[in-house]
């Protein structure tokens, strides 16, 4: 079965997608079409993402989009790596599912306010990184979400 897309600018989280057989490589028979549709960009950038913040053992890290294509694949990855995780989603049976991907926490962004609930769970001081899915939507809130860390030493 092809399934495992390369090199393609749409259709990252599509349900069918028309490309040129030099785009897709071949996936070996154990492997799920599921699994194998999800192990591309999204995969990728999920653990891209986790990478770039560091040593993440013991840091509290909040996700947005928890349950998403790559939120998820974030929040099972940032958990793993150690990291007390606070999922963001947008209703109860997604928060729900925050928890089974490892998230300690979860906020319903429709029905909490998220940087106030973020304040109480950190206890104020903040979260420690923010893996992001829509920053033109969330920037705006990083400062009152971003633990301060004082670099003077």
């Amino acid at each position: 079965m092809l399934i495992f897309l390369v090199q393609r600018p749409f259709g990252t989280a599509a349900e069918l997608i028309g490309l040129p057989e030099s785009q897709i490589v071949p996936l070996p028979d154990q492997v799920s079409t599921e699994t194998g549709a999800s192990l591309g960009i999204q995969l990728l950038t999920a653990w891209y993402a986790v990478q770039v913040c560091g040593g993440l053992l013991g840091k509290t890290v909040l996700v947005y989009g928890a349950t998403g294509a790559v939120g998820g694949y974030a929040t099972q990855l940032a958990a793993r790596s150690g990291a007390r995780v606070i999922g963001v989603a947008g209703s109860k049976e997604r928060c729900e599912h925050a928890f089974r991907l490892g998230a300690e926490w979860a906020i319903n962004r429709n029905e909490q306010d998220v940087v106030a609930s973020v304040r109480d769970i950190t206890g104020g001081e903040g979260v420690d990184a923010i893996i992001e899915v829509d920053a033109a939507a969330n920037a705006r809130n990083y400062g009152q979400l971003l633990k301060i860390v004082d670099i003077r030493g």
